[in-house]
């Protein structure tokens, strides 16, 4: 028990320690230590998901044919509905594409899809400042990959050139935005790359203003 009081002393002294906050929350607000603060560091920073008027519209609008608040099991069991699947319709009628699949964050769509499509023999190229929730996926895929340097397509253009043929497929993970830093990736380069290597490209896209 010393040694875990230790480490955290050490994480102490380097101001990495981490602790949970107490916080009450008032729609687009957080009260931090008598402190009432707009809250930007939360994804919902408008505060849509706390405001009641919304709320209470929603109920009133769809209440009587609105499944329940939980699936109470996997869609491959008995957790499916009519209305993920028209909402899946509708996603890929707006995308223009033959089917879509909706996941419940982007966290299970990077966890879920990279070991879904790739083999202990594929190899996986990723921008060094990828999320780490690709980080996960990659790594729940058990095949080989490697990082590139970031936004760097010459680097990655070598890795290709040097392990393509290798394995049976391969992989180019990268972000459109990135959330590290705010830097875009460059789309013709990604295409490009695609149309002259046997190549598949998963990305995690953010829309930008």
């Amino acid at each position: 028990m010393d040694a875990f009081k230790q480490q955290l002393e050490q994480l102490s002294a380097k101001n990495q320690y981490r602790s949970i906050p107490d916080l009450v929350h008032q729609g687009r607000y957080i009260t931090r230590e008598n402190r009432k603060m707009l809250n930007m560091s939360s994804n919902d920073y408008l505060g849509l998901a706390s405001n009641e008027n919304l709320r209470q519209s929603f109920l009133q609008q769809y209440g009587g044919n609105f499944p329940s608040f939980t699936s109470s099991s996997s869609r491959l069991l008995t957790g499916n509905f009519p209305i993920y699947t028209d909402l899946e319709e509708l996603v890929a009628q707006r995308f223009q594409r033959e089917s879509a699949l909706l996941f419940n964050s982007g966290y299970h769509a990077n966890i879920g899809i990279l070991p879904a499509l790739t083999t202990t023999k594929s190899l996986i190229l990723a921008d060094k400042l990828v999320h780490a929730s690709m980080i996960d996926g990659i790594r729940l895929s058990q095949c080989e990959f490697f990082r590139y340097r970031h936004n760097d397509y010459e680097h990655l253009k070598n890795l290709l050139e040097k392990n393509v043929g290798k394995f049976d497929r391969t992989f180019i993970v990268t972000e459109s935005v990135f959330s590290m830093d705010g830097d875009v990736a460059d789309l013709k380069q990604l295409v490009q790359l695609k149309n002259n290597f046997p190549i598949l490209i998963f990305m995690w896209m953010r829309p930008m203003q």
